[in-house]
């Protein structure tokens, strides 16, 4: 897998702004799901390999790019016209607990990435079974898995705080969209019933109204197996 650059890795991010088009919502489910991918990147074991290096350092960038995202949902979350109630301060909760988290798996790959340094350059099989070289690895390993650990729980809590919140806006009657983009004119939250009705009797082609077809059980139109005459 070839890695992206470090500025590449934390560019992801810089085009999401509170103005953005998507929904909030929207944006913390992507989100959970930036965290899927960086913690199974984190599971690939030639990370802790001589030249794996460079891409745990790209990883540790993105790390960081994550917390940084998840500091700027926080400020996306406080725009918003919303009921600042018990689930508004959960979901606020969870954002600084996983901008935290993710800062933490930033330093832990940033251990790994230094205690590879030693081995970066080895490319004998009898160098890298050297004591010194095996314990530089294993040092590796131990940071990479510390920092995969701190985002393995990043995809569940992003969803469980955009299923909160959009319970609880359909509880208080609005939907989620309209909280994301704001208030909705009064025109389009007529009622149906204030609304016109459309026409309902038609018209032949020479002009004249179509002749009303009697009802179902009418006089005219017997039911079936009805032995009363058509007539009166």
């Amino acid at each position: 897998m070839t890695a992206d650059h470090p500025q590449e890795a934390g560019a992801r991010y810089a085009g999401r702004s509170p103005g953005a088009t998507v929904s909030f919502l929207e944006q913390l489910l992507s989100f959970g799901t930036d965290h899927i991918l960086q913690h199974d990147l984190l599971a690939s074991p030639a990370l802790t390999t001589p030249k794996g290096a460079p891409e745990i350092t790209v990883r540790a960038a993105t790390a960081l790019s994550l917390a940084r995202h998840a500091l700027d949902l926080q400020e996306d979350l406080a725009g918003l016209p919303l009921h600042q109630g018990q689930t508004f301060r959960s979901v606020q909760a969870r954002l600084r607990q996983l901008a935290m988290l993710a800062t933490d798996s930033s330093e832990a790959l940033a251990n790994a990435a230094d205690a590879l340094a030693p081995v970066r350059g080895i490319t004998s099989l009898e160098e890298l079974g050297s004591p010194w070289a095996m314990e530089a690895r294993r040092l590796a390993r131990e940071a990479v898995a510390a920092g995969r650990d701190f985002m393995a729980f990043g995809a569940q809590d992003c969803l469980a705080a955009a299923e909160a919140l959009a319970a609880d806006l359909r509880q208080r009657g609005s939907s989620p969209l309209e909280a994301a983009r704001g208030p909705v004119p009064c025109s389009a939250r007529r009622p149906a019933c204030h609304r016109p009705r459309p026409c309902r009797r038609e018209r032949r082609q020479d002009g004249a109204p179509a002749r009303r077809q009697p009802a179902r059980g009418h006089r005219h139109d017997p039911l079936p197996g009805s032995t009363r005459p058509d007539h009166p």
